[in-house]
């Protein structure tokens, strides 16, 4: 079983180089955070009620519900590749995330891409960012915006929207408690000797999507 986690600051565009690793790799089970809980909240459940408030303060919703979404959807799968998107966000999740891993499937993490980009940039992107309501697809206003306005290009719905939490005042929140957690992470899984593979996030799509599918070819 291999695993592979993508790691990075909101809007460096791991939601957008996951999904396109997932469709390159049918034998890659894609484990998106966002999607498992964006689907907690469009089936109005009492998780999805907490991620909604969590989402309008800026908070990071708490462990023990998130580990227990990625537990459920391993269960499931009945694959021996994933790529982790979005989790874990913090070393708790990933402490947790390796006993699972070590524990039940006798498994480890085999690399970690840390999808490298300035804050700078970061900002940029979403305060400019439109949403998909029904598919979860990001573009940018400015870099990256829908072929036709209004119009999803993924699944051709007309539920785009911007995000609350993507207010300036909420966006520099999440992005400095993001950095912090990665910076964490990304020691965590040093000292763990865990191999880990800087992606430059500056790039266009294009020539991000070559690098990590370089990167996933060096263990396929």
């Amino acid at each position: 079983m291999r695993n592979f986690i993508l790691i990075g600051l909101p809007a460096s565009g791991k939601g957008t180089q996951a999904t396109f690793i997932a469709t390159q790799y049918p034998e890659i089970r894609l484990l998106s955070m966002g999607n498992l809980l964006r689907n907690e909240v469009r089936n109005s459940t009492e998780l999805g009620s907490l991620i909604q408030k969590s989402m309008l303060s800026g908070s990071l919703i708490n462990s023990e519900h998130i580990n227990s979404l990625a537990e459920q959807f391993l269960a499931k799968e009945q694959v021996n590749m994933f790529l982790y998107d979005g989790y874990p966000r913090t070393v708790s999740q990933a402490v947790f995330l390796n006993d699972l891993l070590n524990n039940k499937y006798k498994s480890e993490i085999t690399a970690v891409f840390y999808m490298n980009i300035p804050s700078e940039i970061v900002f940029d992107r979403m305060l400019g960012r439109l949403n998909c309501r029904d598919c979860g697809a990001v573009f940018n206003l400015k870099s990256n915006p829908p072929k036709q306005d209004g119009l999803c290009d993924v699944c051709g719905s007309m539920n785009l929207f911007i995000r609350p939490d993507d207010a300036r005042h909420i966006v520099e929140k999440r992005v400095a408690k993001a950095q912090t957690n990665n910076n964490e992470l990304l020691d965590f899984y040093r000292s763990s000797n865990i191999k880990i593979i800087d992606i430059d996030a500056t790039n266009d799509i294009v020539h991000v999507s070559a690098a990590l599918k370089y990167s996933i070819n060096l263990f396929h």
